[in-house]
């Protein structure tokens, strides 16, 4: 068997080999960067969308405000007619 020949076919292998190996790690570091997308966060007790309109937080804080009255409600004395 010619040495060159065999040369040549083992630097073709090893090139194949390193040329995998970057696909996969390159793929792998992908999938690592890859974030879910997120439509909407709270933070510092306001809403903060992708849109940055704030209809979202304004019927949040008006739900909060009713759970809150309503919530306290019971606990007015009613007045009565006298």
């Amino acid at each position: 068997m010619d040495h060159g020949n065999f040369n040549s076919i083992v630097t073709a292998i090893i090139y194949v080999v390193v040329v995998v190996v970057v696909i996969v790690v390159s793929v792998f570091f992908n999938y690592l960067s890859i974030s879910p997308e997120v439509n909407s966060i709270i933070y510092l007790r306001t809403i903060m969308n992708a849109d940055n309109l704030i209809e979202e937080e304004i019927k949040e804080r008006i739900a909060a405000d009713n759970r809150s009255f309503f919530g306290k409600k019971k606990d007015i004395p009613k007045q009565t007619n006298n």
